[in-house]
Formats: C-alpha cells, sequence, structure tokens
C-alpha cells in the first residue's frame, strides 16, 4: 500500500512541476505580492541606491531576519531579485515537505504520511503565497517545523524551534507556540515534575514573547 501511495505523491509532484514549469526559473515572471518585496534584495547588489530610503527600510523590517537574510545570500549569487524570488519559492515549498515527512514518519503509517504531502501541495492558499517568493509563502515552513518539534524533539528542544520560528514568520509562530502552550497545559499526564513542566512553559512564553517583538 504504501508504494501505492508513494507512486501517486511521486506523480502529483510529476504533473505539479508540469503545470508551473512554464513562469518558475523565468526572469520575466514574478507575482504581483512578490514584488513588493523582491525590490528590498537590490540593497545587496546596489546598497548606494537605497541608502537612506524610507519605502525600501519599511518594507525590509516587515521581512523576518531568516528570509531576509536568505534573500539577500541568493541575490549576491543571483544578481537578479527576481530569480531570487523563484529560488526561495523552492525553499518554501521543500522545507514543510521534509519537515512534514520527517516529523510524522514515526507518528503516522507511511499511506497517510504521503497523502497529507500530497494534500499539503493540493492545498491552493498554501501554495499560491509562494508564487514569487512572497514573504507569506514562509507560514508553511513554520507549522511544518512545529509539527517536526512537537513529535520528535524533546521539551526542551520544542521551545528553541518555537523560538526559531518567529524569524521566520511571526504570525504563524504565534499560532504554533499559543498552540503548544495550550496542550502543555491540558496535558493530564506529564512524566516530568511538575516544577520543570512550570520551567518549561515560563521559558516559552518569555522566549517566544522576545523574539515576537
Amino acid at each position: 500500500m504504501k508504494y501505492i501511495f508513494g507512486t501517486l505523491f511521486a506523480l502529483y509532484i510529476l504533473l505539479f512541476y508540469e503545470s508551473v514549469s512554464p513562469v518558475w526559473f523565468n526572469p520575466l515572471y514574478t507575482s504581483s505580492s512578490g514584488s513588493s518585496f523582491l525590490f528590498t534584495y537590490y540593497r545587496a547588489l546596489y546598497p548606494q541606491v537605497f541608502a537612506g530610503d524610507p519605502v525600501t527600510e519599511a518594507v525590509a523590517a516587515t521581512i523576518p531576519s531568516i528570509p531576509l537574510l536568505l534573500g539577500t545570500a541568493i541575490t549576491y549569487l543571483t544578481e537578479d531579485a527576481v530569480m531570487t524570488g523563484h529560488w526561495i519559492t523552492v525553499f518554501q515549498l521543500l522545507t514543510p515537505i521534509a519537515l512534514l515527512g520527517l516529523g510524522l514518519r514515526t507518528v503516522i503509517p507511511a499511506p497517510p504520511l504521503f497523502l497529507s504531502l500530497l494534500w499539503f501541495i493540493h492545498t491552493r492558499p498554501f501554495i499560491e503565497q509562494m508564487a514569487g517568493g512572497d514573504p507569506r509563502g514562509w507560514a508553511p515552513t513554520v507549522i511544518a517545523l512545529w509539527i517536526f518539534a512537537h513529535f520528535q524533539l524533546k521539551s526542551p528542544w520544542r521551545s528553541v524551534g518555537i523560538a526559531l520560528s518567529f524569524f521566520i514568520h511571526r504570525e504563524a509562530a504565534l499560532i504554533c507556540a499559543t498552540t503548544e502552550l495550550a496542550l502543555l497545559l491540558l496535558r493530564e499526564k506529564e512524566d516530568r515534575p511538575v516544577l520543570f513542566r512550570k520551567r518549561q512553559l515560563g521559558m516559552l512564553l518569555l522566549i517566544s514573547t522576545i523574539a515576537f517583538f
């Protein structure tokens, strides 16, 4: 059964690639929302042009640290912010698939795992936000990171993973942090001492608050 679902997943990946191949890595294509952010990466090539520009500074301030650093580094290599957007789309698409696969591989059997990955790629509200490297396209990465941290990491490292996600997509990270806090509070059976759990809750809340602001 797992081979059947694995084949279906591979087939859907192929069909997905064929549907986007005319515009993917096309230097003449970007999305309307993606283009409103991509120009900020040109600061990597022409810092003197954008120095002190309030619009550029305001837009760059809305991009979390990790996507901003990644976009700047890619622009150094490609020398084209539009192509940077295409490469960011690749990261936004592959990272959630990898994190979901690693996070759920020991939790559910292979058939529903492949089905969940297939459904993720099929979910238009997620995928369409990735077009052109739109920063909103990082939300699935944060959600997948939380799923991976929740199922595969020990309690202290979950807090680190959630804190890291605030530097990728703040709003999605806030939702994941709130969910993790709720699960900790509602958990009836806890192997660790109550004092440790309270310290863990406090650390997660503190780190999340500082990272968000």
